[in-house]
């Protein structure tokens, strides 16, 4: 159900599309390893596509690629943390998820930026806003920027 194209060789997983090695012999222990390393929670799924009769397909899971922006953009944004701080290897042995470069994430986060403002300027149509980049913080009563 999770995976297609079983050959001797491995699978194709449905949720990824990524071709596992496995070979017959060994049983599947790839497969499972790939599904709990790569899709947390696919029993879950599973289970509820046994009994609705459907096809386990790649929109039922979260992008690694995705997720792991998220939590560099959620680490950057909450810890108030520099782009350059993703870069620092103290930093990224410190956390648990994958490795990913500054210039990566800030293409990413104006990438996620360009399409959360496409949906604000359709609900704000007419009104005035503005985007702030950067940090602002409360000194002595007055705002300024950094």
């Amino acid at each position: 159900m999770m995976f297609k194209d079983l050959c001797d060789m491995g699978a194709v997983c449905n949720a990824c599309n990524t071709f596992v090695r496995q070979s017959r012999k060994a049983g599947y222990t790839n497969l499972q390893a790939h599904l709990a390393r790569n899709h947390p929670g696919y029993d879950t799924v599973v289970r509820s596509c046994i009994k609705e009769k459907r096809i386990v397909s790649m929109d039922m899971f979260i992008d690694r690629h995705a997720h792991t922006t998220y939590q560099w953009m959620k680490l950057v944004v909450h810890k108030n943390c520099t782009l350059a701080d993703v870069d620092d290897p103290t930093i990224r042995d410190a956390v648990r998820f994958d490795s990913i470069g500054s210039k990566t994430l800030k293409a990413r986060m104006i990438a996620a930026v360009k399409l959360a403002e496409l949906d604000m300027c359709a609900e704000l149509k007419g009104e005035k806003y503005v985007l702030v980049f950067g940090r602002v913080r409360a000194f002595s009563g007055r705002f300024r920027r950094n």
